[in-house]
């Protein structure tokens, strides 16, 4: 899964917006004629959010098994396992469950960080007049935002080729027995914090949010908001174009957690067969 293809249409919107922010006084015009396409982008993540996959972890007994069991293979014997991998993987595997994990852990804090803030701040334009001739611009937090998602894909790319490749030996996914005893730990770990994100509370924020916006395009056609500064426009195009793609990246980040621990899954399962077989 990858980010929405849809972003160029609005990265253009955004960019006229700008543009606009830096000749107009009142850019209610502005909402009335680019904010359809951030609305409809908007939308866009309530499908998204239908789509979130749960991870779950199928083994954790016989990784138990494996964990107890280890201290009677040789590594080098159980390196030249072969592991099914998710396709184009590239790396060690401890190093991609650490990135995986700090990311994941960045997705838990979305709703009380990046929605709700959002929200609130529709809804405070549609109830307080003065906010929407605020002068106050919040569209560094949204930079932000963009930025680090940014590196977090690149991080998490680092460890995928161009290739197709869909199996390995296990030694060329870890180093050294302790290093699987680790990645279950990690990936452990990283399901707990995947199950503590309510999904439910982002879909709500998304849907919430999506109304909230579409109130405001429907009372600029109808000419009920009259006056609207730069700086709130552009918190509230560069709000909306951020959300949507933090919520597809969320989306993403569980895709990549699945193929991780579905990964460790087989992991596990091979080398369990591999110590009863010498039973």
């Amino acid at each position: 899964m990858e980010l929405a293809q849809s972003y160029p249409t609005v990265h253009r919107s955004l960019s006229r917006i700008a543009l606009e922010a830096g000749v107009l006084s009142n850019m209610v015009d502005s909402i009335r004629n680019t904010f359809p396409m951030l609305f409809a982008d908007l939308s866009h993540t309530l499908e998204v959010t239908k789509d979130i996959p749960v991870v779950e972890i199928k083994y954790s007994k016989d990784q138990k098994f494996v964990t107890d069991n280890l201290h009677t293979k040789q590594y080098l014997d159980l390196a030249e396992l072969n592991i099914n991998i998710p396709e184009g993987f590239n790396g060690k595997l401890t190093d991609y469950a650490t990135v995986i994990g700090e990311v994941t852990y960045e997705t838990t804090l979305i709703t009380e960080k990046v929605l709700k803030p959002y929200m609130v701040y529709l809804s405070q334009f549609l109830s307080n007049k003065d906010a929407k001739i605020s002068t106050k611009d919040q569209t560094g937090i949204y930079k932000g935002l963009a930025l680090k998602r940014e590196s977090n894909i690149n991080a998490m790319d680092h460890y995928r080729s161009n290739g197709t490749v869909s199996i390995s030996k296990l030694g060329k996914l870890v180093n050294r027995k302790e290093d699987i005893v680790h990645l279950f730990k990690t990936t452990n770990e990283l399901t707990k914090m995947i199950d503590g994100l309510n999904i439910q509370d982002v879909k709500d924020c998304v849907k919430k949010c999506v109304d909230l916006l579409g109130i405001i395009i429907g009372q600029t056609e109808k000419g009920l908001i009259e006056n609207v500064t730069p700086e709130v426009v552009m918190n509230l195009a560069f709000g909306a174009a951020e959300i949507a793609r933090e919520v597809e990246f969320l989306a993403i980040v569980h895709f990549r957690a699945i193929g991780l621990t579905t990964c460790v899954d087989n992991i596990t399962e091979v080398l369990k067969n591999n110590i009863l077989d010498k039973h």
